[in-house]
């Protein structure tokens, strides 16, 4: 693969100008001619397209009592061959307050409806009990875990989920 300082000067030079025409049909601008970029596609190589596994996407349900683990959560995911859809690191904490919370929440709900499988990380709140609910009308299979520390999490079953004070009488419909 040639590296772009090897493209003889005037193709170098095509690659990186920004051509100011417009384009007649939307107005937007062209960064490249049709034929330079289709020279430039043709000859791009990255790492990145050669890994094609397909990978669940997982909605990572976790209490804002364990918003300081979402990046141990998220490693833990991926280290288990799939991809995190973790709503704190998405959005932070209901993206700090700048816009209605519903807003985020009905993003969330939208996260999970398009995750492949819930996994539940520590005790279920009701925001979680609503994304488990969620979950299991539309069918999709949900795991618990129980987080020991940032290092070690482990899967455990319905039964040993713990469930935060005000939702504890709802423990049946996990």
């Amino acid at each position: 693969m040639q590296k772009l300082h090897e493209f003889p000067a005037r193709e170098r030079k095509g690659l990186l100008r920004r051509s100011e025409s417009r384009s007649p049909a939307d107005g937007s601008l062209r960064f490249f001619s049709s034929k330079r970029l289709n020279f430039f596609m043709d000859n791009f190589n990255h790492k990145a397209l050669g890994l094609k596994d397909e990978m669940p996407l997982v909605y990572t349900a976790t209490s804002k009592h364990y918003f300081y683990f979402r990046m141990f959560i998220s490693r833990f995911v991926l280290e288990k061959n799939a991809v995190p859809l973790n709503p704190f690191m998405i959005f932070d904490y209901f993206l700090l307050d700048t816009l209605d919370r519903d807003k985020v929440r009905a993003a969330n709900n939208n996260l999970v409806r398009r995750a492949d499988e819930i996994w539940v990380f520590g005790p279920v709140s009701d925001g979680i009990l609503a994304e488990i609910l969620l979950a299991k009308e539309a069918g999709k299979p949900i795991k618990y875990f129980k987080i020991i520390n940032s290092r070690e999490i482990a899967e455990i079953n319905k039964a040993e989920a713990e469930m935060e004070t005000d939702v504890k009488e709802y423990k049946n419909k996990l």
